[in-house]
């Protein structure tokens, strides 16, 4: 805006404005030409630029093509932005319903655990159910791991895509992630 201002102003034409003013005296000795009887001034006014504006004119024109430039821009930022940030929310949402699907997996491999040894204890099975039971409890605490931390890095893409990911962001989530309100 300020330089399509100055390319306006440029479009003006230069005025240049001089006053002089003269004053003399006349007389046979120096005091007497010291009285001053004779005043004469001019004002002279100059126009100092061409009347041809076609440079200043296309000045002008390139200033607004280029802010037209910058602000398509902008627009196409602001868009990338809003995409990203919203495609990063549904990452985390969809990452945040994987981590409750997995910690109900969780509980159904730990208590599919408790039936197998109570089987076992009782001989109603073998020690291969018991193993396998196991191997699902060992396989789902993993999965768990796995999608919390699928869901911190879309929490991290989401403050890296808003703009806020900065030392005060993760120092306020680890706070966060301490607290025992937040653990489950």
């Amino acid at each position: 805006d300020l330089e399509i201002y100055k390319a306006k102003k440029n479009l003006s034409p230069d005025i240049g404005l001089s006053l002089t003013l003269e004053q003399r005296g006349d007389g046979n000795t120096v005091e007497d030409s010291l009285d001053m009887d004779q005043t004469n001034w001019s004002l002279q006014l100059q126009m100092l630029s061409p009347l041809d504006t076609f440079n200043e004119e296309s000045a002008l024109m390139r200033k607004k093509i280029e802010k037209a430039k910058l602000e398509r821009t902008n627009a196409a930022l602001q868009r990338k932005i809003r995409k990203e940030a919203r495609s990063a929310f549904l990452d985390l949402v969809t990452e945040e319903r994987n981590y409750q699907i997995n910690i109900r997996r969780l509980h159904e491999a730990e208590m599919a655990l408790d039936l197998a040894k109570t089987r076992y204890e009782k001989g109603l099975s073998e020690n291969l159910e018991v193993l396998g039971a196991e191997t699902a409890f060992s396989e789902a605490e993993a999965n768990i791991s796995r999608s919390l931390t699928a869901c911190n890095l879309a929490a991290v893409t989401i403050a890296y895509n808003l703009g806020v990911l900065d030392r005060d962001w993760v120092q306020m989530a680890l706070a966060g992630a301490a607290s025992p309100e937040t653990t489950q």
